[in-house]
């Protein structure tokens, strides 16, 4: 008698624990169709990395309404430099990486070459100033492709791809906490990007002089007199000739 209770008792229990497992079973089903599990961090880096690149590792495609309105409201509620017109943000680099552009003609890009380099240059040193004053605070942020270039003629709206941007951005990131072990390469990735956005753009620049100018190890002065000539406000710098250009050059 009492092995046959015991076995009811076992046979019992066995039964509520298969009801139980089928309970929580159920209950984890309806749970993820409500909620979709989290994705994981890969997951999450491959989707943001696809966003910025396209699914064939290209350059995403550029919303041209959205930078239209970008630069319209720059010309709007800013002071804008005149002698740029409605080159602004993409159509800048648009029109200085050799593509037309509606209501500009050719001579005109030319003409503004010069001043457009140090457009592009103190668009850089400043990225390389957000991401070493985000390096210092330990929180990496989104870095901005466009930005607003103030000088003595009026704001310029600069434009470069998304990919350089968050390039320059870690350089000075890094350089935040870089060490006599990493110098050389926080500086190299910084003057390979120059190098290309340099490039593209038909500027008159060395990556590798912005790099040694813009990334050096904490409390150390920045090596000055070594950046490339650059002409300021339009004006021709002699052939051969090494002028430094100031921090805060006008645009």
């Amino acid at each position: 008698m009492n092995t046959v209770l015991l076995f009811s008792i076992l046979v019992l229990l066995a039964v509520v624990m298969v009801l139980m497992l089928m309970v929580v079973d159920h209950v984890r089903a309806v749970h993820q169709a409500v909620v979709p599990p989290m994705p994981s961090e890969d997951a999450l880096r491959d989707e943001f990395s696809l966003a910025l690149t396209g699914p064939d590792g290209e350059a995403a495609p550029v919303d041209e309404k959205a930078e239209a309105q970008a630069d319209s409201q720059v010309m709007q509620e800013d002071k804008a430099d005149a002698s740029f017109g409605t080159l602004q943000g993409k159509r800048l680099w648009d029109g200085m990486t050799g593509k037309p552009v509606e209501g500009v003609e050719p001579e005109k890009i030319e003409e503004l070459k010069l001043r457009y380099g140090v457009i592009l240059t103190k668009h850089i040193q400043e990225l390389v100033a957000e991401g070493a004053e985000h390096g210092k605070e330990g929180s990496s942020k989104i870095a901005s492709n466009r930005r607003k270039i103030k000088g003595l003629r009026g704001v310029v709206s600069s434009w470069i791809p998304q990919q350089h941007a968050d390039a320059i951005y870690q350089a000075g990131f890094d350089s935040a906490t870089v060490t006599e072990k990493n110098l050389e390469s926080v500086r190299k990735g910084l003057e390979e990007v120059c190098d290309v956005l340099f490039q593209r753009t038909g500027v008159d620049a060395k990556g590798g002089a912005w790099a040694k100018r813009l990334i050096n190890l904490p409390g150390q002065a920045l090596e000055m007199g070594d950046p490339p000539a650059l002409a300021l406000e339009g004006q021709p710098t002699p052939a051969g000739s090494e002028m430094q250009l100031p921090a805060k050059a006008s645009a």
